[in-house]
């Protein structure tokens, strides 16, 4: 607006993104820096830093992009404990030690999701405050909010990163289900393959004809051994084929 800067901003968390965010209205103009809302402990953490800092020429432009630093100043950190929470998933799902991860994939696609919004919020706020329309940013502040516009977007390339990761952790996930339902059906496949052949020996002589069989005093047990003999072949034919 002329003459001040009003902005708005939904705090985030980075440690739970999915947390209820705190809305925080900032009022800039010249020698004066207000702040209206809930703004938790990250704004009066960066107020009291700002006071033991002993800084006595700072100008309500510099406080500004002290604070707004120190808003994602560990949200780095929080990025790479999540890329290692992560890589702990894709191994779990690799070897096979998590049965329901699908849970967990989707709450990291929630935060990053959530995280996203954010820092988008913030990069369009630090380009918005760069254009300068009212002279509050003196020349020598400006480099220190493009410093915090890079690092947004780094952020925002890292939860990008994150997000193809855990698509790719998601598509595992995805694979190993496929291979497990194909083990389940190569199992009853070979099952069946195995008493196949003893279904068509019951359907012979199931059949209503006079065979010699019927009157051969070892029939019975030639029947037992020949079904025998065919399910130990099959068996062991499996077996060398590794299935």
């Amino acid at each position: 607006y002329d003459g001040f800067d009003l902005i708005s901003i939904q705090i985030m968390d980075a440690k739970q993104p999915q947390a209820q965010k705190q809305h925080v209205c900032i009022y800039l103009r010249k020698n004066l820096l207000v702040f209206i809302g809930k703004y938790g402990e990250y704004l009066s953490d960066a107020v009291e830093k700002i006071k033991e800092s002993r800084i006595h020429d700072m100008g309500v432009d510099d406080m500004l992009y002290y604070i707004l630093d120190i808003i994602v100043s560990d949200d780095f950190d929080a990025l790479e404990l999540m890329e290692d929470k992560i890589a702990f998933l894709e191994e779990s799902v690799v070897t096979d030690r998590r049965k329901k991860c699908i849970r967990e994939v989707m709450g990291f696609r929630r935060d990053l999701r959530e995280m996203k919004k954010f820092y988008q919020q913030m990069y369009i706020i630090c380009t918005q405050i760069l254009e300068n329309e009212n002279g509050v940013i003196s020349p020598g502040t400006i480099k220190y909010f493009k410093t915090i516009r890079s690092k947004l977007d780094r952020l925002m390339n890292m939860v990008i990163s994150l997000r193809d990761y855990v698509s790719q952790v998601r598509e595992a996930y995805q694979s190993q289900v496929d291979i497990s339902q194909n083990n389940i059906m190569r199992f009853f496949t070979v099952i069946t393959s195995i008493f196949l052949p003893m279904t068509l020996i019951v359907g012979w002589y199931g059949m209503n004809l006079k065979m010699p069989e019927f009157e051969w005093e070892y029939g019975y047990l030639y029947v037992i051994i020949l079904s025998a003999i065919m399910v130990s072949s099959l068996v062991v034919y499996f077996k060398k084929r590794k299935w």
